[in-house]
């Protein structure tokens, strides 16, 4: 990541990535007027297929609080949800969701953690909820991003976008294929629907928390940056990228930071599977790493990217078709980014490439977590 003049850019191997912003195949779009409400029965719906239960609690709200409000319980998951059964204002359905029933610190009655409302007319910017379809007839909740509300919790869009973990801002098409991009949560057709839903929540809470500490002044610096060191020896095949922040020069005369995070993610992970990882030069390309089989071919191919942008998904796949093209039969190939995109027809494109998964999470100290990584490795244990 490049930081210069207060501009952030995602940085990939050191060279600048940017979202292209094309409209690959067909995108989600909003949903028509007549089919909110069906997009907000259906999210209730959901609750109560999972066997929620009934909690009454008075709440608290910006605009007021209500004495009694009835939510939607999931313990299993730890997630709520409140549904009034009224427009707010005759233009938006309230949808309000929160991890837990207990008051959050600073609180003495219970608050939402995220208003996700959803305007009657998809077509309202103002409003946070985006109500969406595919072309398939299936529908998405989706959320604009940022956080409103009181008591010093607000945080930009743009802000939100650059912190929140697990989620991709992505394109959306709204009327005369006008692209918006918004956090799509997921298909309220996915058995994980729910469980993804808490994790949105408890990212804005995450992000909430920090919002509050620094209005009050006392944000501890190790929450905003980490430091990792070297992974790997260089005896194993394996020579560690460059992993250390930076200073560098630009014209005229400014100068800026460099994170940089793709060394950091290849090195972390390179350590995490062990000496079995190379990154050596294999059919005169050099990928990103790869562990190879007893007969010297590669069996999992790695490509890592730091942004989970368009462009950088576009640009992976292709990279990882050609990485792998010169042997047959072909290795596992594996996509690592920092977070799963909901977009269809990438879904399509990973089943029908054979390609996996493994997200990642870069945690105090520099400690790295993969998502789907040991799912990928049972392969070297077969």
């Amino acid at each position: 990541m490049i930081v210069r003049s207060g501009a952030v850019v995602h940085c990939d191997t050191n060279a600048m990535v940017g979202d292209c912003g094309q409209k690959g195949g067909i995108m989600l779009r909003l949903v028509t007027p007549d089919q909110v409400t069906d997009v907000r029965n259906r999210i209730l719906a959901s609750f109560v297929a999972k066997g929620c239960r009934s909690h009454a609690c008075k709440l608290s709200t910006p605009g007021g609080s209500i004495a009694k409000a009835d939510l939607l319980w999931c313990p299993e998951i730890g997630l709520w949800g409140y549904f009034p059964n009224d427009l707010f204002d005759d233009n938006r359905w309230p949808c309000w969701f929160g991890s837990s029933l207990e008051p959050a610190d600073d609180a003495k009655v219970l608050g939402p953690s995220l208003e996700i409302n959803l305007p009657v007319d998809p077509e309202n910017r103002q409003a946070a909820g985006r109500t969406l379809v595919d072309d398939e007839g299936h529908f998405y909740l989706g959320h604009k991003g940022g956080l409103g509300g009181g008591r010093g919790g607000q945080m930009s869009m743009a802000e939100f976008a650059k912190r929140i973990r697990g989620f991709v801002n992505e394109p959306i098409l709204r009327s005369e294929n006008v692209e918006e991009r918004v956090f799509v949560i997921g298909s309220l057709d996915a058995p994980g629907f729910l469980p993804r839903l808490r994790a949105y929540i408890k990212e804005c809470e995450r992000l909430r928390a920090i919002a509050k500490i620094r209005a009050q002044g006392a944000m501890d610096g190790s929450m905003l940056s980490n430091v990792v060191g070297k992974a790997a020896n260089s005896d194993s095949g394996f020579t560690p990228e460059n992993d250390q922040d930076g200073t560098g020069s630009g014209y005229p005369s400014d100068t800026y930071t460099i994170r940089r995070e793709h060394g950091r993610v290849v090195n972390a992970l390179q350590k995490t599977i062990g000496d079995q990882a190379v990154n050596g030069m294999c059919f005169d390309m050099r990928p990103d790493l790869y562990v190879l089989g007893p007969k010297g071919n590669m069996k999992i191919l790695f490509e890592v990217k730091v942004s989970s942008s368009t462009q950088s998904w576009f640009t992976a796949l292709g990279q990882l078709v050609v990485y792998g093209a010169g042997q047959t039969p072909p290795p596992q190939r594996v996509l690592v980014c920092p977070a799963m995109r909901e977009d269809p027809n990438f879904g399509k494109a990973l089943k029908q490439l054979d390609i996996a998964i493994v997200t990642y999470e870069e945690g105090n100290r520099g400690r790295f977590t993969f998502h789907g990584l040991d799912l990928v490795l049972s392969q070297i244990r077969n």
